[in-house]
């Protein structure tokens, strides 16, 4: 948890014609003396070698306790060139239009950017378009390449500050960054410095027409402009804002009612709508502390909060966090259930008067299986040329280690074959995807192929028939069914041509009685 209290600055200035260091005093409201900065690091390139001088015209007197007024710590990102999307209303008018489901005017802007990790405080970040800025001549500037050694080689020094001061592992940084895999910063940065001339195009999707019977919960219709560089879409302004049910009635399925739905068919009902819910691109997360009946009375009350209805296309996606971490006051439920070994260390010390539960294993084990967000294309990168040898590095011990799983792999399926296997070729692909290749075989020679029925049995899930369910539980049946194959690896493909009634009986008569792959990815 971040500091914010720019909305508290007088003034400040900033000095980073220094290599390697960012020097500054920032003047609070109400606070008697300045904040000092003494930071290892450099500012962005639109700030680097110079001094920025900063005013906040409207300041807000500080009332709380402030943080630190002696700032040591390492540059984050520090840079006067952010773009920021910025009202053209007050607050209030704003929170009118949203409450009418009408758009705020708006504008892009430059925005300042002043984000540091300090070494009493943690993470600090100063966000604003308000302050009156000015900027020197630099005295120096970046060569190509040299911003992002200085941000790497500050990186490494914050890595190495804190394992020293709070005992990290290397584990335990992988765990805190490990939502951020995905993410490119080079496109970040660029997006951060991008022109003023942002070219915006609105998408608009027709809901498809539900057959009848059929659900038809994520269906769309692909947009022209798909493919379009320039895309951009925001749902807070482009898309048509109404209550989450409206938005699943409006695609064919009609949410019933906690006191609709008996004891009998609840977690069907459940796996039911959390699927339709993913199905217009809303993921939950973080379940695992609520019963099946406790998480459907939270859903039946959050499917009448307003949301955007964005199309598939859009690749919009919300997380929805069933904790309630994202509202004030409650956090005892993320700390004590869902907050990793290091997120209770930074609460604990960005808010120590803050009571700190104990940590224990949620009651439930739910989330491991809920439906996740589609992984987007990930971009073509170009082959090493044949003549280049790159350096050795220490990362390629992951590479080695992989080598060794897969001969070792390879050993157990000339086991498992009685020696048949045991020259298996594999051809030229990537070691990551050969090694999963091996796992699977060596699971199929082990374990041979078995009949879902026989795995479901296994476990006390087993469907009843088709015959003793009436009209009203076949709906629920079948999305338990559904959803116990998919915990296997087992998917059902290509469905809408059939009533729920002839999908559950050809699952029943066929489907589940021929062998497949358990665990592993089977279709049917």
């Amino acid at each position: 948890m971040a500091w914010r209290f720019h909305e508290h600055i007088l003034r400040g200035e900033l000095d980073n014609t220094v290599r390697g260091r960012v020097t500054g005093r920032i003047w609070l409201a109400g606070i008697a003396g300045p904040m000092t900065l003494d930071l290892r690091g450099d500012c962005a390139p639109d700030l680097a070698g110079c001094t920025l001088a900063f005013e906040n015209p409207t300041p807000v007197i500080f009332k709380d306790s402030p943080p630190s007024l002696d700032q040591r710590g390492w540059v984050g990102d520090i840079t006067a060139s952010q773009k920021c999307k910025v009202h053209d209303v007050p607050m209030d008018e704003v929170l009118r239009l949203y409450e009418l489901r009408q758009p705020a005017p708006w504008h892009w802007a430059s925005t300042l950017y002043l984000e540091w990790h300090s070494t009493t405080n943690g993470g600090i970040t100063i966000q604003t378009s308000d302050f009156k800025i000015t900027v020197s001549v630099p005295a120096w500037t970046f060569a190509p390449g040299e911003y992002e050694a200085s941000r790497e080689a500050s990186g490494r020094e914050f890595i190495g500050w804190s394992k020293a001061e709070f005992g990290w592992t290397d584990e335990d940084l992988h765990a805190a960054e490990n939502g951020d895999e995905q993410f490119d910063e080079d496109e970040g940065e660029e997006w951060k410095r991008a022109d003023d001339d942002v070219t915006r195009t609105i998408l608009s999707a027709k809901p498809p027409t539900p057959q009848a019977g059929v659900p038809a919960i994520g269906c769309s219709v692909p947009d022209d402009t798909e493919d379009d560089p320039m895309l951009i879409f925001d749902p807070i302004e482009d898309a048509e804002w109404m209550p989450a049910r409206d938005i699943l009635i409006r695609y064919g399925f009609t949410p019933l009612r906690p006191a609709e739905v008996s004891d009998a068919h609840l977690r069907g009902r459940l796996w039911e709508l959390i699927y339709a819910l993913a199905g217009r691109r809303i993921f939950l997360h973080s379940t695992d502390q609520r019963s099946d009946r406790a998480l459907y009375e939270w859903l039946d009350s959050f499917l009448d909060e307003p949301c955007a209805d964005c199309p598939s296309e859009a690749e919009t996606n919300y997380r929805v966090d069933v904790s309630d971490a994202s509202n004030c006051g409650d956090e005892q439920t993320w700390l004590r259930f869902f907050a990793s070994k290091k997120q209770r260390a930074d609460w604990l010390r960005d808010f120590p008067d803050c009571p700190m539960p104990p940590r224990e294993k949620p009651p439930h084990d739910r989330d491991r299986f809920l439906p996740e967000p589609p992984m987007p294309r990930s971009a073509w990168t170009p082959p090493p040329d044949e003549n280049d040898e790159p350096p050795f590095d220490v990362a390629d011990s992951a590479d080695v280690d992989r080598e060794i799983r897969i001969e070792k792999l390879k050993d157990e399926i000339a086991e498992a074959t009685d020696g048949e296997m045991s020259e298996m070729k594999t051809g030229d692909i990537p070691p990551a995807i050969e090694e999963a290749y091996l796992e699977q075989v060596r699971d199929i020679e082990r374990d041979g192929w078995q009949r879902p029925m026989d795995e479901l049995s296994k476990h006390n899930a087993a469907p009843l028939p088709p015959d003793e369910l009436t009209d009203e539980a076949l709906p629920p049946s079948l999305w338990q069914l559904l959803h116990s194959l998919a915990c296997r690896g087992f998917y059902v493909l290509h469905t809408d041509h059939l009533s729920d009634r002839a999908l559950y009986e050809i699952l029943w008569k066929k489907g589940l009685r021929e062998e497949a792959i358990l665990p592993g990815r089977s279709r049917t």
